[in-house]
């Protein structure tokens, strides 16, 4: 489903009696035919088949008895084309627009995917190891996130892998599967699930003496502790993990960690100098010559963040606006939301809370759109800071009836939070205290108990119709 390029098909199609070099001439046939429809696109041609002559094929197929056969191809192709793309990554090789490739090929996947846990868990690893957090240009995270769960979930189930007498090419794999797992699980704001299998795979990494998966796997669970330890977890980063990857670690992961330096040492100490910059100059480079136009847009990304924490706003306002650029220029609305977010912090700290609050809807909207209702949970939040900034010029009932909107928004991200064990982040902590204290002073504590009970009662559907409808 969902189409397929010349090579897919050769690779999947050119089997006895057929010779891969006859497919094109047999796929010229077709479209001669109406049968199959060749399209032109950015990326060169793509064939596919009306919904009807698919199901047809799909059925002929089937009474022929080679359709597990097409299948397994068709599997083993697509991994082939991860596999590749990871290598790419990791080395930071041009050019590195494979997103944009497999886009179109989304539903190839999926079905790459399906096949492989019911038939291949070896393979169904292999694909759980290639994932990025790059790949919300194909489909959703949370999607990825589900399907490493499932494939981490059989593997562990399974002696193979964890036995003591385990191939050890089998544990290797299993090792980096659980990496990528952690890693995706970060971006999808999953922390403590990101904790657990990155110590996991640092484990097992450890035992294996495999360092660049161990040195990257002790870098995530730094991250993660921070989100609870603060300054003393990225202190820990900069003085042993940083230096570890670096001396390890691929190319990719010392380009993330030349980007990530900089931000963690400010928040960790304070302190923003020519050092600072000079390391995320190093990884942006790296970053550029690989071509990859998506990794280029983090790094502004992780640089907007840094520059709004750091007070420069109008930096800050002009590197997001490039983000947004960037990845709707790629196509991919997960990525552009947290440059959104940021538009509409920098809006509420400048006290445009009618800007600020229609960007964080937008925001929310996207974050429901792709099955994230965890990235959701501090836009929530900051949309009902929003709310209390809007407050301050109102009056009575309207003012009353604005902040129990307000609770309520911060009650059902609350939910969200304890239910993923998802802390407030250490470097949002005390404005989320704050605001929340001025709130519930404002509306009293009779009033405050009611909407916070209110908003533990919806579920996150009910929550974005409320967020999205509620006038400014």
């Amino acid at each position: 489903s969902g189409g397929w390029i010349l090579e897919a098909a050769e690779n999947v199609g050119g089997i006895e009696p057929i010779e891969s070099f006859e497919v094109l001439d047999l796929l010229e046939q077709l479209v001669n035919k109406s049968l199959v429809i060749v399209e032109d696109t950015e990326i060169g041609l793509r064939y596919h088949m009306l919904e009807s002559i698919r199901q047809y094929a799909q059925e002929e197929l089937a009474e022929s008895g080679e359709s597990e056969l097409i299948r397994k191809r068709h599997s083993l192709y697509y991994l082939e084309q991860s596999l590749k793309s990871f290598d790419a990554l990791m080395n930071l090789y041009p050019p590195g627009d494979w997103g944009m490739k497999f886009k179109p090929e989304a539903d190839n996947f999926r079905s790459a995917w399906a096949w492989a846990v019911e038939y291949d868990l070896i393979n169904a690893l292999r694909f759980a190891s290639t994932f990025s957090p790059d790949w919300s240009q194909v489909v959703p995270l949370i999607e990825i996130h589900r399907f490493q769960e499932k494939v981490l979930a059989l593997a562990t189930s399974s002696t193979r892998f964890l036995d003591l007498e385990a191939d050890e090419g089998d544990q290797r794999l299993f090792s980096s599967a659980l990496i990528s797992a952690s890693v995706l699980s970060f971006a999808n704001r999953l922390v403590p699930v990101a904790a657990k299998y990155a110590e996991q795979s640092a484990a097992l990494a450890g035992d294996l003496g495999d360092m660049p998966t161990f040195v990257w796997a002790r870098s995530l669970l730094s991250a993660a502790a921070s989100f609870s330890g603060g300054k003393e977890a990225l202190l820990k980063w900069l003085d042993k993990d940083y230096d570890l990857v670096m001396q390890y670690g691929s190319d990719y992961t010392k380009a993330i960690s030349l980007i990530r330096w900089p931000t963690f040492r400010f928040y960790a100490s304070g302190q923003y100098d020519q050092e600072s910059l000079a390391h995320w100059e190093e990884g942006m480079e790296m970053m550029r010559r690989s071509g990859n136009q998506w990794l280029q847009g983090n790094a502004l990304q992780v640089a907007a963040d840094l520059s709004k924490s750091r007070g420069d706003l109008e930096q800050a306002k002009s590197l997001a606006n490039q983000v947004l650029e960037i990845f709707i220029d790629l196509g991919d609305i997960y990525a552009a939301n947290p440059a959104r977010s940021l538009l509409a912090d920098i809006a509420r700290q400048e006290g445009d809370f009618h800007k600020a609050a229609d960007l964080y809807r937008e925001t929310i909207l996207v974050w429901r759109d792709t099955g994230r209702a965890e990235s959701g949970v501090r836009t929530l939040e900051s949309l009902a800071f929003t709310m209390h900034g809007i407050s301050k010029d109102e009056q009575g009932e309207a003012r009353q009836a604005r902040l129990a909107y307000a609770i309520i928004l911060i009650s059902a991200a609350d939910v969200v939070r304890q239910r993923n064990s998802l802390p407030v982040n250490f470097v949002d902590k005390a404005d989320y205290e704050r605001e929340l204290a001025e709130i519930q002073a404002a509306v009293g504590e009779s009033a405050f108990q009611s909407a916070w009970q209110s908003g533990q009662s919806m579920d996150f559907d009910q929550v974005i119709i409320m967020a999205r409808e509620y006038p400014n």
